[in-house]
């Protein structure tokens, strides 16, 4: 059985234009959420955000089917806890790891291995958003706003012929 799911990545029409022709490119940058790899939002507008922080921006919207034992939704408590299970196997064979880097660095190292460990391909999770504009007013009321992302670690998950450059 696969899993499809709906994404949207926030870049710039030199960079959506580059994409459409030549495919994504995976970030490897150290300090990435979900380890390295293409990064969508679920949510349309959580990429718009994204997109407007930069010049000339764009919105991709894309398919991404993956099958479902390749895919961990760390929205899951069940998919949390393996996770937490693994990172304690680590802890306890591989100090080196976890003792090296800050928290930002760790987690991403550790999410490319444990993709790698499970054969994983696609990840996604909600995380606290990065987005403060009334951050004190929603604070203020205890609320927190989230984002869910999607990290795509092999590419070849993204449906390509169906890529749609939104804006």
């Amino acid at each position: 059985m696969n899993i499809e799911i709906l994404g949207y990545h926030g870049t710039t029409r030199d960079s959506a234009s580059s994409i459409i022709l030549n495919n994504f490119e995976k970030s490897d940058k150290n300090n990435e959420w979900l380890g390295h790899g293409v990064y969508f939002y679920e949510l349309y507008e959580k990429a718009e955000w994204w997109g407007s922080r930069k010049e000339e921006p764009a919105i991709i919207k894309s398919n991404i089917i993956v099958p479902a034992k390749h895919y961990i939704n760390l929205d899951k408590p069940s998919e949390e806890d393996k996770l937490g299970e693994f990172i304690r196997f680590i802890e306890n064979s591989d100090e080196k790891l976890m003792s090296s880097g800050d928290e930002i660095v760790k987690r991403c190292k550790l999410m490319n291995l444990y993709m790698r460990y499970g054969d994983f391909k696609v990840i996604s999770a909600t995380f606290i958003s990065t987005n403060r504009k009334y951050k004190q007013y929603l604070d203020s009321i205890g609320y927190v706003r989230t984002e869910k992302q999607i990290c795509v670690h092999d590419t070849e998950c993204i449906v390509y012929n169906e890529i749609e450059v939104m804006s």
